[in-house]
């Protein structure tokens, strides 16, 4: 990180991350702690937090991806909602409908609005939504850094059967962002997040 980064956080909603959530990332528990405390951090440091979220209109249906989990229902009503242990009224919020938090979003337009040129990734699922945004932000020219310990996986299924565990995909992502995309860090060794 050369430049202004801001944390960027990515569809922390309920679907993911409470007990009753239908995709439950493993240490779901651990992990909203952890983005707590790094969102908390990073504001001391003056670097702006974005919260992204993923909602879909009843009437237009959730996209071809997201009718392969088989549930149409996923990206709206409760599920669809921010964990309540997270505190994101004081930050920016953008919608997306879609996987990347830049399609069809104004993200771009806010951070070039805050003069921002890296992005710190942050949230679920990481080798779906977060990595979508890694991938988009790398097209604009944002710096990319992931915080591997801000993210999480779920397992790839096929069917019922478990063909690759989520600790397998969470370092086959990871693995992607550092080859093509950018950094992948710990949020100890982040600027304006460790401490």
């Amino acid at each position: 990180m050369n430049g202004r980064a801001a944390l960027v956080i990515i569809d922390m909603q309920r679907q993911f991350t409470t007990s009753d959530a239908p995709f439950l990332v493993p240490g779901a528990d651990a992990l909203v702690g952890r983005i707590i405390a790094a969102a908390d951090r990073a504001r001391s440091n003056e670097l702006p937090v974005i919260w992204v979220t993923q909602q879909v209109r009843p009437a237009v249906g959730p996209g071809r991806t997201s009718r392969r989990y088989g549930r149409p229902d996923i990206h709206q009503g409760s599920m669809a909602e921010f964990d309540e242990r997270l505190n994101v009224d004081r930050d920016i919020v953008v919608v997306k409908h879609r996987q990347s938090g830049f399609f069809g979003t104004d993200l771009e337009t806010v951070l070039r609005g805050l003069d921002i040129d890296t992005v710190i990734l942050a949230g679920v699922t990481t080798n779906v939504c977060v990595l979508a945004t890694a991938i988009d932000a790398g097209a604009r020219d944002f710096g990319v850094v992931l915080a591997s310990d801000l993210t999480a996986s779920l397992p790839v299924r096929r069917g019922e059967e478990v063909i690759m565990e989520a600790e397998a995909v969470q370092g086959a992502a990871e693995a992607f962002v550092l080859h093509a995309l950018g950094e992948v860090s710990e949020t100890k060794d982040i600027r304006g997040l460790g401490g």
